[in-house]
């Protein structure tokens, strides 16, 4: 198995999100990361205003991505696609 950093692990749960408000549970699904350390990266990204918490409840917490959240998110994807262009032009050359 190998062992994911936790800017990977960050990546999974920013991209998670689609423009909804989610419980820790549903984010944990969709990354594919257990319950307690979607939990821990949460409070990360909140702390980093990243996403916030909007439903507070002793039995459910939601929260949902913010802008700067989003523009993260969006700057990473265009990284990402940068990567496979350059890959592509090296392969032809």
């Amino acid at each position: 198995m190998v062992r994911r950093t936790n800017r990977e692990l960050r990546t999974l749960i920013l991209n998670s999100f689609q423009n909804q408000s989610l419980p820790i549970r549903e984010i944990a699904k969709r990354a594919g990361i257990d319950w307690y350390s979607t939990e821990r990266h949460l409070t990360y990204l909140k702390g980093r205003d990243m996403v916030k918490e909007v439903f507070t409840h002793k039995l459910l917490r939601l929260f949902e991505i913010t802008e700067l959240g989003n523009s993260i998110v969006e700057e990473l994807k265009k990284k990402r696609q940068d990567k496979k262009i350059r890959r592509i032009i090296n392969r032809s050359l």
